[in-house]
């Protein structure tokens, strides 16, 4: 089976600690979705027949707010005295 997963996000101190830690060069980083929807269209269309099959998943709505994961990791935080 092949697939991809192309991550959305904007917000420079979550890109900055994808670049620290080189995962900037193992995952696709889109700025937008709209962005991100466009890459795998075109991927899809330049693939070609015969070497399997494009798997793709569509979930609208189920982008990872950074926002939230920060607050959820301060929440953490401050729960473990930290």
């Amino acid at each position: 089976l092949g697939g991809s997963l192309r991550l959305v996000g904007k917000d420079e101190r979550v890109l900055k600690v994808f670049s620290i830690t080189g995962l900037d060069k193992v995952f696709e980083i889109h700025p937008t979705l709209d962005e991100a929807l466009a890459a795998s269209e075109a991927e899809a269309t330049t693939s070609e027949a015969g070497q399997g099959e494009t798997v793709r998943t569509e979930a609208a709505g189920a982008r990872v707010d950074a926002e939230g994961a920060r607050a959820a990791s301060s929440a953490k935080s401050s729960d473990s005295g930290a």
